[in-house]
C-alpha cells in the first residue's frame, strides 16, 4: 500500500503528547491529516472543533479515521456544491460519481460495466479535484486547524488511552516546533 507524502504543518512534542497536523502533497484533492501518538481526547477535541466550525461556515467535508483512531483524514469536499452550481463538466457528472470519504481515499465506486472498462487513471484524477477546496479555502482550514491545538482542554487528560496524566498547559513550554 503506498503511502501518502505529507508536508507536516505543526509538531506538538514532548515525552507527553505528540500531536502533528499534516498536508497530503501530490494527490488530487486537498487533505488535512491529524495525527496523536498517545491521547485520543486530544485528537478527538481538535478535528471536532474544525468540523465544528466547517459545518456552521457550511463547507462539506469528509473525515477517515484510521490507525485504531490515532490518524484523521480530513476532506474539505465542495462536489456537490460545484455541481448545484453547473461549474463540473458533463463528462465527469456522467459517471454518476459523487465523491465522498470512499472515493476520496481511493476507492472508485463505479455503477456501470461500460465505465468500469472504460475509466482511466486520469478520469479519476479529474472527478476527485472537482471535490477539493481551492487554496485559498485550504489555507483557512489549515490555519483553523493549527488555532485548534491552543483551544484544546487545559485539565488533565481524561483519556483512558493515555499513560500519563498531563495537561496543555505543561505540553507548551516543552518542545514545540512549526515547520
Amino acid at each position: 500500500m503506498e503511502r501518502f507524502t505529507y508536508v507536516t504543518f505543526f509538531i506538538l512534542s514532548c515525552v507527553l503528547v505528540c500531536f502533528q497536523v499534516h498536508r497530503v502533497l501530490n494527490y488530487p484533492t486537498e487533505v488535512i491529516v491529524f495525527e496523536v501518538a498517545n491521547c485520543l481526547e486530544a485528537l478527538a477535541a481538535a478535528v471536532s472543533r474544525v468540523c465544528q466550525t466547517m459545518a456552521a461556515a457550511n463547507l462539506p467535508h469528509n473525515l477517515l479515521i484510521a490507525d485504531r483512531g490515532h490518524r484523521v483524514f480530513l476532506y474539505p469536499n465542495v462536489f456537490s456544491q460545484r455541481a448545484a452550481r453547473g461549474i463540473i463538466d458533463e463528462d465527469i457528472l456522467d459517471t454518476q460519481i459523487g465523491p465522498a470519504v470512499f472515493e476520496i481515499s481511493g476507492h472508485m465506486l463505479i455503477k456501470t460495466r461500460d465505465l468500469y472498462e472504460n475509466i482511466s487513471h486520469q478520469m479519476c484524477c479529474r472527478i476527485l479535484r472537482e471535490a477539493s477546496v481551492c487554496e485559498t479555502m485550504l489555507e483557512g482550514i489549515i490555519n483553523l486547524a493549527l488555532d485548534t491545538v491552543d483551544e484544546l482542554p487545559h485539565h488533565p487528560c481524561p483519556c483512558r488511552f493515555c499513560s500519563t496524566k498531563h495537561c496543555v498547559d505543561d505540553l507548551v513550554g516543552h518542545e514545540m516546533t512549526k515547520d
